[in-house]
């Protein structure tokens, strides 16, 4: 899941920053660092914040090489994991990353321009022993669920002229 928040001009220039980011960087991690302690610094990190919106430039893990990890940037944070997960565990983890998020800018408050889900596992779908619905439902927890009749509309089966 990745979140992100609105930067603001700096001067009269094209270039978006994020004023507050280094001392909300600060209080970010006092707050999690008993659940996520280990802090790497990305390459990102090593180039002034203004030439890159919107790019983690921190990562922390539970310990070396661990899953889940959160990231965060200029105007973006991220939670991501790898199996074994459930969606309860996803949906806590994402929770806990907006709540000390808020917690961090304090009266900076954050202003949300996006939040979204990207799913990059490579799931294989076996249309013999499933259906894509079933796969949508099961795999990516999206359940798509159809009317049983549509109103205006009349199944084929029913139709006056027997039309298939």
């Amino acid at each position: 899941m990745e979140i992100r928040w609105k930067l603001q001009p700096l001067g009269n220039q094209a270039v978006l920053t994020d004023p507050n980011f280094a001392f909300a960087l600060g209080v970010f991690y006092n707050t999690i660092k008993d659940r996520f302690g280990l802090r790497e610094d990305l390459e990102a990190a090593n180039a002034p914040a203004e030439l890159l919106p919107y790019i983690v430039r921190h990562r922390f893990r539970p310990s070396t090489g661990s899953w889940p990890i959160i990231q965060i940037g200029p105007g973006v944070a991220t939670v991501n994991f790898t199996e074994p997960y459930t969606w309860h565990d996803f949906k806590q983890l994402s929770l806990y990353l907006r709540s000390n998020l808020i917690e961090a800018y304090g009266d900076a408050r954050v202003e949300l321009e996006q939040v979204t889900l990207r799913y990059r596992n490579i799931e294989e779908l076996d249309t013999e022993s499933s259906s894509l619905l079933d796969f949508l439902k099961k795999k990516l927890n999206v359940p798509v669920v159809l009317p049983a009749y549509n109103l205006g509309w009349t199944p084929l089966s029913r139709h006056k002229n027997g039309a298939s």
